[in-house]
C-alpha cells in the first residue's frame, strides 16, 4: 500500500467514524429554548463540516500527506465517507430503537402497543435522546394502561362470577321445583323448563362478553343409536347414507332453526367423519367452536355433505351471527347432550387479544355453564 493509499484510507475512516457517530445519535437534538444558534443538532453538522473545511485549507504537507494529493482530494474522502457514516449510523440506531418497541410490544401481547411510527418520527426530527425520552414515556403509559385494564377486567370477572352463582342457585330450584312434579307434568312443562334455562345460559354468556354480543341458544338431547329408533335415521340431515352406522344422534329440542324444528344430527362412529359443532361436542366430551365464515371439517367429511352444510347456514334465520359454540352436557363419562350458543361474534367472543386468551375466555365460559347445563341432564 503507497503512501497516497494510506493518507485516503486516514480522511476517509475519519470522515466514517465522525459521521458514523453523529448518524447514531440522529445528529443531537434541538434546543428546548428553540434558539437555532443553540441546536445541538446544527452544531453538530457543523463541526462535521468543519472536518471537511479544515482539510481544505491545513497545510497537510507538514503531516506526512504526499504532495500529490491536494487538499481537494482529501477533503472530497472525508465527506463522501462522513456521509456515508451518518447514513449508515441513522439506520442501524432507527433500526435498534423499532425492535426494541416490536419486543416490547411483543412481550406484552397487549391492545395498548406502542406506535413504533411515532418513536421513529422524533429519532428523525429530534435525535436519539429526545427518542428514548418519547419512547420510555409511552412504556410507562403502556404499562398503566395494562394495569388499569387487567383490574378492570378483573373485576368484570368477579362480577359475572356473582351473577353466574346466582343464576346456578336458580337453575338448580328451577330443577328441583320440575322434579317435584309427576311425570305427566313433567312432559308437559318441560318445554318451560328448557327456556328458562336456555335464558339463563344466554345471560351468563352476556355476562362473560367483553361488549355486547347477540346471543341465541339452542338445546339439543342425545340419544345412542341402540336406543334410537328408525325415525332418527330418516330425519337426521347431513348424512352420508353409505357410511357406517352413527354411533348415536342429536335431536334439537329447544331454539331450532323454524324450517328445521325437528333437526336431527348423526354422531358419526368414524371419528374421520365426525361432523363440526354438536356432534364433535359430543365426541370430545368438551367444548367446540365453529366460525359460520370458515368451517373446519374433518377429513373424512364428504363434499356433498360440506355443501349441504353450507346451504343450511346461508338460511336467512343465520343471517347477523358468526359463530356456533356447543357444549357438551355430561355427568362423568355420559353425555346427556349438547347446549349451542350461537354469537354474533366470531369465536364466541369475538377476535379481539391474542388467541389464548380467547380460547381462555371459552373455557372459562364453560366452566361456569356447566353446573347450569347440568339440569338438563333431566330431559327425557
Amino acid at each position: 500500500m503507497t503512501a497516497t493509499d494510506g493518507a485516503y484510507i486516514v480522511f476517509a475512516m475519519l470522515g466514517l467514524v465522525l459521521g458514523f457517530l453523529l448518524g447514531a445519535d440522529g445528529f443531537g437534538t434541538g434546543d428546548e429554548s428553540g434558539e437555532f444558534s443553540k441546536s445541538q443538532r446544527v452544531q453538530n453538522v457543523i463541526w462535521l463540516i468543519f472536518g471537511g473545511v479544515a482539510i481544505l485549507i491545513a497545510d497537510l504537507q507538514k503531516f506526512g500527506v504526499p504532495k500529490d494529493l491536494t487538499s481537494f482530494d482529501l477533503a472530497i474522502a472525508y465527506a463522501g465517507c462522513a456521509l456515508m457514516g451518518g447514513v449508515l449510523g441513522f439506520l442501524i440506531t432507527n433500526q435498534s430503537i423499532s425492535g426494541s418497541v416490536r419486543e416490547f410490544n411483543r412481550s406484552r401481547q397487549s391492545q395498548s402497543n406502542i406506535d413504533i411510527r411515532a418513536v421513529q418520527r422524533e429519532f428523525l426530527l429530534r435525535g436519539r435522546n429526545a427518542s428514548e425520552k418519547l419512547l420510555a414515556k409511552l412504556k410507562a403509559e403502556a404499562v398503566a394502561i395494562d394495569r388499569a385494564r387487567e383490574v378492570g377486567e378483573n373485576e368484570r370477572k368477579r362480577k359475572a362470577r356473582l351473577e353466574t352463582n346466582k343464576l346456578i342457585g336458580s337453575c338448580v330450584y328451577l330443577a328441583l321445583r320440575h322434579l317435584e312434579l309427576a311425570e305427566p307434568e313433567q312432559r308437559q312443562k318441560q318445554p318451560d323448563f328448557i327456556r328458562n334455562v336456555q335464558d339463563l345460559v344466554r345471560q351468563v354468556a352476556s355476562f362473560h362478553a367483553r361488549s355486547t354480543l347477540n346471543f341465541r341458544v339452542s338445546v339439543m338431547i342425545y340419544v345412542p343409536a341402540a336406543y334410537a329408533d328408525a325415525d332418527f335415521g330418516a330425519k337426521a340431515r347431513f348424512l352420508d347414507r353409505v357410511e357406517d352406522a352413527p354411533m348415536g344422534y342429536l335431536k334439537v329440542v329447544a331454539g331450532a332453526m323454524p324450517n328445521a324444528p325437528d333437526l336431527v344430527l348423526p354422531v358419526a362412529s368414524n371419528s374421520a367423519k365426525v361432523l363440526p359443532g354438536a356432534p364433535e361436542a359430543v365426541i370430545i366430551s368438551g367444548v367446540t367452536v365453529m366460525n359460520l365464515s370458515k368451517i373446519d371439517y374433518r377429513a373424512g367429511v364428504s363434499a356433498k355433505v360440506k355443501e349441504e352444510i353450507k346451504r343450511y347456514f346461508a338460511e336467512g334465520y343465520f343471517t347477523g351471527y358468526a359463530s356456533v359454540t356447543s357444549i357438551a352436557i355430561q355427568n362423568g363419562n355420559q353425555i346427556h347432550g349438547t347446549v349451542n350458543i350461537e354469537s354474533s361474534a366470531l369465536d364466541l367472543f369475538g377476535t379481539d387479544g391474542p388467541e389464548d386468551e380467547r380460547e381462555s375466555a371459552v373455557k372459562d365460559l364453560a366452566a361456569s355453564l356447566q353446573p347450569l347445563i347440568a339440569v338438563l341432564s333431566i330431559i327425557k
